[in-house]
Order: C-alpha cells, then sequence, then structure tokens
C-alpha cells in the first residue's frame, strides 16, 4: 500500500482530555448546563428556606452538585487515565492512509489491523484533531500537529471523499450558526411561498 498519509501519535493527556470533551459533547450535550441549573435550583431552595433546617441540606446539596459538574472532566480523566494502556505505557500508535484502505499499528499491544473506509461510520473536526468512529465501537483520535505526512488540513477533503460522507464539525461557531437559521428560514419560506401558489393555481 502507497501511503497517502501518516499518523504517528500517543495518548498523551492532551489527547485523552480531547476525547473526554468529544465524548461529553456528542453523548451529553446539554447535561452540564442541566446541572448546574438543578444547583441553581437547590441553592435558590435554601434561599427561600433560609433560617430552617432545610437551608442547609440544599446549602450543601448545591455545593456538592456544582463541585461535581465543574470537576466532571477531571473525574473522567482519572478514570480513563488507570484502564487505558496507550497512555500508561506511552505506546505510539501509527496510521497508515492508503487509497483503498488504512492502517492501525500498535506494536505495544499487537495491534495490526487493515480497515476499509467504508469501516468508517462518522468523522468530526475541530481545530486540533480528527475523530474518526470505526464501526461505531472504536474511534481513533488524530491530533492534526502528529501528522507525519501529508497535510492535515487536506486530509479533511481526503477522508471525507473515501468515506462519501460529510466531515461534521464539532464546534460550530455562532456566527455560522445564526447564519444557518436564516438560510433555513429562507429556504422554509420559499416552501410555504410556493405552496400557496400552488394551492392558488389549483383552485383556478
Amino acid at each position: 500500500m502507497t501511503p497517502v498519509y501518516e499518523v504517528k501519535t500517543t495518548h498523551t493527556q492532551k489527547v485523552l482530555e480531547d476525547f473526554i470533551k468529544f465524548t461529553f459533547r456528542i453523548k451529553y450535550p446539554r447535561v452540564t448546563t442541566h446541572l448546574l441549573i438543578l444547583s441553581a435550583c437547590f441553592a435558590a431552595f435554601a434561599y427561600f428556606t433560609r433560617g430552617g433546617a432545610g437551608m442547609y441540606i440544599f446549602i450543601v446539596l448545591a455545593v456538592l452538585l456544582a463541585g461535581f459538574t465543574l470537576n466532571r472532566h477531571r473525574i473522567s480523566f482519572r478514570k480513563l487515565a488507570k484502564v487505558d494502556k496507550n497512555y500508561q505505557n506511552q505506546s505510539e500508535i501509527h496510521l497508515v492512509f492508503g487509497e483503498s484502505e488504512f492502517h492501525i499499528e500498535n506494536i505495544d499491544l499487537d495491534q495490526n489491523e487493515r480497515i476499509k473506509y467504508a469501516e468508517i461510520s462518522f468523522v468530526y473536526v475541530d481545530d486540533n484533531n480528527y475523530y474518526i468512529s470505526i464501526n461505531n465501537e472504536d474511534l481513533q483520535l488524530l491530533p492534526k500537529s502528529d501528522f507525519v505526512l501529508g497535510d492535515p488540513t487536506q486530509f479533511y477533503d481526503f477522508l471525507s471523499d473515501k468515506t462519501g460522507q460529510p466531515i461534521r464539525p464539532l464546534y460550530i461557531p455562532w456566527k455560522v450558526r445564526i447564519q444557518m437559521m436564516m438560510e433555513y428560514r429562507d429556504v422554509r419560506a420559499e416552501q410555504v411561498k410556493k405552496r400557496q401558489e400552488e394551492k392558488k393555481k389549483n383552485k383556478r
């Protein structure tokens, strides 16, 4: 296989932290907001029951919940670091992307896999990483700084072409979101206008 892109990476602390942020954002996008709202509700209950025994219970609950919410990523990192052999051994993971397939090699874990691009379930990208899901089971995180062959910015088009699906941005800026909402509004307005015109024609 002729290499087109190559990545040599390790599971550093930054990689694990980015993996956790990605997982939280995709699987539990609103949990942090909901927990903070719940914590604020406990604080409000404490305020309205001030002077009573329940006030101290609500204060404790509000503080504990807020502390847990703000430290969720650190707690998850510690748990993941304890079970991730690649992080513990600082194993080098070598990924080679060719025209028809790509290889994943990890000597420390005796891993040598050949994967077809059709097996890729989805791909996300942000400013620092590509997140590649294989058969909705294995997630490969590719830091753009770890590319040793090929331009990581051009890898976007390469992977989109090979998988036949768009690469999803992990973070969408507010300006882009507003623009998308306005475009959607215009499309909906145009659809409504066409329906009204068709109804008028049918009545005639």
